[in-house]
């Protein structure tokens, strides 16, 4: 055998792409348990961003805008002077859908649909107040909504830690109507 060889043997060049191979596997497992969680906030953020955008047109064109959901479709539509958009949440945001567990609805607005008024405001919602459920397949979710007479929009994380009206730690419970319970 030669002493001054230089370079690698075949065992050290085969221990550095096994554990190579290990980080990359790692790494996949990762960047694909992630997915769901984004894909799920993203579809939440764009429901918040398009209420948002029905309640502006809504006064900015001094007409009333409604948005109308298709549980069935899994998706949702905004109509209005110039907006006409339908939105497929099961297509658009892979994984994504209408609803949560435990919940019997997936909307709560009467007849899955709400309407802003020219002033921005949405008669008709009891108490001014109306959710959409989003969640994907981990079980996560948001609800989405109106949450005052105001039309206040919200985005709310099912689960989320907050504090209860008795001022002790509670979680948004989802799987009914209640912003904050212990």
């Amino acid at each position: 055998m030669r002493q001054n060889a230089k370079g690698f043997t075949l065992v050290e060049l085969m221990m550095v792409i096994a554990i190579a191979a290990i980080l990359a596997m790692i790494g996949t497992l990762v960047v694909v348990s992630t997915i769901p969680s984004y894909n799920l906030t993203r579809a939440a953020r764009d429901m918040v961003s398009n209420f948002r955008k029905a309640r502006s047109m809504a006064i900015k064109f001094n007409r009333p805008v409604m948005i109308e959901f298709n549980v069935d479709a899994e998706s949702y539509t905004i109509d209005g002077l110039g907006i006409n958009k339908a939105v497929s949440i099961a297509e658009q945001y892979g994984g994504i859908r209408l609803g949560f567990p435990g919940r019997s609805t997936k909307v709560s607005f009467p007849d899955n649909k709400f309407t802003f008024t020219s002033t921005g405001l949405t008669p008709g919602l009891t108490g001014g107040v109306g959710y959409a459920y989003v969640q994907n397949r981990n079980k996560q979710g948001y609800r989405i909504g109106i949450s005052s007479l105001a039309a206040n929009v919200v985005m709310e994380k099912c689960g989320a830690r907050c504090v209860a009206e008795d001022g002790s730690d509670g979680v948004i419970d989802c799987t009914k109507n209640e912003y904050c319970t212990k």
